[in-house]
């Protein structure tokens, strides 16, 4: 457990995560080497080979995940969905399918078509939901007038004693 905690503390995960954490730890303490083991790894003393270690990336770093659509290079139903899922590395499926975390969605997924970027990590900052809130909360506030009051403000704005400021003032009085 006190690995999981360091690990959970360093990457700046949420809480909730506690059981992808608590596997990631396990899988990381079952390859590591011990001293008391002779310097080889728990994997490598039960299955009698050492552990392949090149996946493996720094926990928690920012993963970029491809969508669903994506991975079976489906044709999208708009041009400007987004073609992969920004998230954070929080554990492994075996030595191919990473777990990712997804904050915007707030779910675990498991893939193999990744992108890591292993100097980024969890800021506790999800703003994407922050900002669609505030979009529809202004959009409740903006009052939107009837077409009658828009056209009467419009032929407000072209009366005499407006024009009679403006250049076009001759034009105007040769109309009345």
């Amino acid at each position: 457990m006190e690995k999981a905690r360091t690990m959970r503390i360093a990457a700046n995960l949420p809480h909730n995560l506690w059981k992808d954490i608590v596997e990631a730890a396990c899988y990381l303490r079952n390859r590591t080497p011990l001293e008391r083991n002779k310097w080889h790894s728990l994997f490598g003393s039960v299955f009698k080979k050492q552990p392949i270690l090149s996946h493996l990336k720094a926990y928690g770093c920012k993963a970029f995940a491809m969508t669903a659509d994506a991975q079976l290079k489906l044709q999208r139903r708009q041009k400007l969905e987004p073609r992969v899922h920004i998230g954070y590395l929080v554990g492994y499926q075996s030595s191919n399918i990473y777990k990712i975390w997804v904050p915007h969605k707030n779910k675990v997924i498991l893939t193999r078509d990744v992108i890591f970027n292993e100097s980024a990590f969890f800021e506790n900052k999800i703003a994407q939901p922050e900002l669609r809130q505030t979009i529809s909360q202004l959009l409740e506030e903006i009052e939107i007038p009837e077409e009658r009051q828009v056209m009467e403000s419009m032929l407000e704005e072209e009366t005499f004693e407006y024009s009679d400021e403006s250049d076009e003032k001759r034009f105007w009085m040769k109309s009345l």
